[in-house]
């Protein structure tokens, strides 16, 4: 059995890391390529080619940034506000803390906001129940005859009601006042 040397494969190997390394510089020189989420494209897309260009990507980037300044803002805050020791952290005794003292906040928020939804909702029944009671005072105060009365029509309705209906054919030799209607 012929066994190839270890100087044969010299060649072979080389020529692999050549090619490795090659292959590694082209992608090192290619800027890399950031994955665009979709719900990222769907936002900043404004011509909807499934990419983003400089000046969507730049608009991009820039609220990214705006959202993580306004983030180290709020936690500078809550460091400030509940960072008991002074250490520039918040340990868990703190951390337990401020996550009640939120929960209470966010109780007294949601409460005020609850009277004014029932405050809004008991003056709209309230105005509701003033048309209501007036719609019965009016009908209450208009005149109504007793049950199984006709009412009285003047006397130019009642004509109007005979003029308006239509005339029966008259028959040669009838006379007009023998005719039922």
């Amino acid at each position: 059995m012929n066994t190839p040397s270890p100087v044969s494969w010299l060649p072979l190997l080389t020529a692999g890391l050549v090619f490795a390394s090659a292959a590694g510089l082209r992608a090192a020189d290619a800027p890399p390529k950031a994955e665009v989420p979709p719900s990222v494209l769907q936002r900043f897309d404004r011509n909807k080619d499934g990419k983003l260009d400089d000046a969507e990507r730049a608009k991009w980037e820039a609220e990214k940034a705006q959202r993580r300044a306004k983030d180290a803002a709020r936690r500078a805050e809550l460091v400030a506000r509940f960072d008991t020791n002074k250490d520039g952290k918040i340990d868990a005794a703190e951390g337990a803390a401020a996550k009640l003292a939120m929960a209470a906040e966010r109780t007294e928020a949601d409460a005020a906001k609850m009277k004014v939804r029932m405050e809004k909702e008991a003056a709209e029944l309230k105005a509701e129940a003033e048309v209501e009671m007036a719609a019965k005072t009016k009908a209450d105060a208009a005149p109504t005859a007793p049950r199984g009365a006709q009412i009285e029509k003047p006397a130019d309705m009642m004509m109007g009601d005979a003029m308006t209906a239509p005339a029966a054919p008259v028959k040669e030799g009838e006379d007009m006042m023998m005719m039922k209607p």
